[in-house]
This record gives C-alpha cells, structure tokens and sequence, in this order.
C-alpha cells in the first residue's frame, strides 16, 4: 500500500497535518503555507489602553504580585485572562505582556520546536540525531497505554489519520472560541492585541539547531516552477518539509529519491521564522555563525517537485 506521513511537532505534542503519501501531499500548496505561518517569530504592536475601559475594583489591586502571576498562568480560556486582565490597572500593568505572550503562542504555537514528518514505517530505533526515543515518546499516540497505539507499533495510518484529525479540530475550535467571544471590551483591546504582519517577501527559515537558514526571497528568485516562485510562504513550506520527513523505509510514492528525503537532514530539529533584518541582527548581536543553504534546499525542492 506505501507509506503514508504525518507531521509532528514534538514540543507541543501535537499532529501538524497527515501527507498521505509523500507523492501526494508533499507540496500541498495551503499545508505548506500554514506551516511557515505556524513557524512564524512574532511581536505584538505596542499600544496603550485608555483609562476609561479599565474597571475600579480596589480588592484586587491589594493582591501580591507573586498572586497576581499565578491566577494569569491558571486561567486557561484566553478571553476570560484578557477580561481579568482589564479589571484593574495594577492587574493590566502587571499582566499584558504575559497575555500578549499568550496570544502569539495561539496563532504562532510552533516556532523554536522540534518539528518531524515521519513515515508510518517508522521505528523508534531508528532516529534523526536530534531526537531520542525519550522525545518521541511526547507524541501521545507514542505511549503504550494510548488507545490507538498499535500491536506492531506506534506508527499506522489510522493512528495519523486519527490524530490529525482530532488535533486540527482541536485548533480549530479554540481559534474559533477566540474570535466569536469577543465582546464589547476585548473590541477596545483590539489594536493592543493585535499581532504585527510580517512581509512574506522578507522571510528567512532558520533552522535553530545547526545554525542554517534559507532566504525566502532568494529562494523563489532561483526556481522556474511558477507555482513555487509565486509565494515566498509556499516556497518555505515546501522546503521545511522537503528536509524533516523521516523513515527508514524509502518508500515515498515517487519515481526517484535523489536526496534520500526518507532521511531528512533537519528531522527532529528547532525552526523558526523571521525577517531577514531581524535575522541578520540577531546574527550581528550574537556573533554566531550560520550557514546559508538557500541554494542547496531549493535545489532538493526542485528535484523533487518536478517527479
């Protein structure tokens, strides 16, 4: 039947899109697209709130500030933080950031994890250097005592196909949660919380754990393929996901395999997304070497996307 794929980001325990088989759902062009936006290093605007939107509950301003920090970490529904939050302006001055911090990691939740396409061939003693068995083991369908865990082994298609499925609707309704509950409040807050746009022109992927990175705009520049050098996003995508798939069987539903994409060279590995001035400002204030291997991945993509 072949093998079929899913992606994982291991950090949050959660499946990031079943592939099907490699010859077909490798370069779907919105999975691509989503998976550099979920990627993405953001910051939120700075702004300030008016006055007249914060409420005058003194009892809550006597509350230590150790407390304050411990109620904000314990109230899980986003929209219910954000109205603690407007109660008082000890509450806001003390509790913004952190709710700015956990608005970037609903939209964004996956930059600077460890992220892995594997094949439902996989074994789990047979892994990228940047994963140990002990890491696998996070994803939950890993675990032995998970209902659908397999007798011959943790990777099968309805496992990923499950997975997938019930993780994507559990995005999907806390996104939706997000935006239908806002009332009359959080629309004054709007501008505050709202998260900068970055340029898709200016987007640099960076593999944080060997220094590599791949510039989005030089990438397009250097494909011929117009589909690929219509989006910068896409572009990235297809290269992220072109380097992290990994199985020790090649079985990948294509005519040739001429970089063992089977063995990817960044499965298992730290990413994030950014722009290239931030990146090169970082580089500047670090003082750490990176490789730029823009041409070399584009260079795989082609291959591979014109089997």
């Amino acid at each position: 039947m072949g093998q079929y794929w899913t992606i994982f980001d291991l950090d949050n325990r959660t499946s990031l899109g079943y592939l099907g088989k490699l010859g077909e759902g490798l370069f779907g062009q919105y999975g691509c697209s989503r998976l550099i936006t979920l990627t993405l290093r953001l910051r939120p605007k700075n702004s300030s709130v008016a006055a007249g939107y914060l409420c005058g509950t003194r009892g809550l301003s006597k509350l230590p500030t150790e407390l304050v920090y411990m109620i904000l970490e314990l109230v899980d529904h986003l929209p219910d933080a954000l109205a603690l939050v407007m109660t008082n302006k000890m509450f806001y001055n003390l509790g913004f950031t952190h709710i700015q911090k956990r608005l970037i990691k609903v939209r964004t939740p996956c930059f600077g994890n460890q992220l892995i396409c594997l094949g439902d061939y996989a074994d789990d003693d047979d892994l990228p250097d940047a994963i140990t068995k002990r890491e696998l083991e996070k994803i939950p369908i890993w675990q032995k005592d998970h209902p659908y865990f397999s007798r011959r082994g943790p990777c099968n298609y309805y496992t990923y196909g499950y997975a997938w499925a019930m993780v994507t609707q559990e995005w999907d309704e806390y996104d939706m949660d997000y935006v239908q509950n806002r009332g009359q409040w959080y629309r004054a807050l709007e501008d505050i919380l709202e998260l900068e746009t970055l340029c898709a022109e200016e987007l640099v992927l960076c593999n944080l754990t060997k220094r590599e990175y791949a510039d989005g705009a030089e990438a397009v520049r250097r494909v011929k393929h117009e589909e690929l050098a219509s989006d910068v996003s896409y572009m990235l995508g297809a290269i992220l996901r072109c380097r992290i798939c990994w199985s020790w069987d090649d079985s990948i539903a294509m005519a040739r395999n001429p970089y063992d994409i089977h063995k990817g060279v960044w499965a298992g590995d730290r990413f994030e997304v950014t722009t290239k001035d931030r990146f090169m400002a970082s580089v500047e204030k670090t003082q750490k070497e990176w490789k730029d291997v823009t041409k070399e991945v584009v260079k795989e993509v082609r291959a591979y996307y014109v089997l």
